[in-house]
């Protein structure tokens, strides 16, 4: 844990301060990972919206060439 410069002798203070910068931590990030669900929700519903403009016989066709485009970047994850 980091010390803060001042009050680095006093243990309560030392205690509370990092409670704090724990706190906003978890603030940041929870911040950070509903940006990101946001990102992706906006992603689902642009894809969505093309897979719904497709031609049924075409998307299986496409859903063939994206889950083959997909394998090696699955395997690295």
């Amino acid at each position: 844990m980091p010390r803060p410069t001042i009050g680095a002798d006093c243990k309560d203070f030392v205690k509370g301060w990092n409670e704090i910068e724990n706190d906003c931590r978890r603030r940041l990030l929870n911040k950070t990972i509903q940006h990101v669900e946001d990102i992706i929700n906006d992603c689902n519903r642009k894809i969505q919206s093309v897979f719904d403009s497709v031609d049924n016989n075409k998307r299986l066709e496409i859903e063939m060439l994206v889950d083959e485009k997909l394998k090696p970047v699955l395997k690295k994850s």
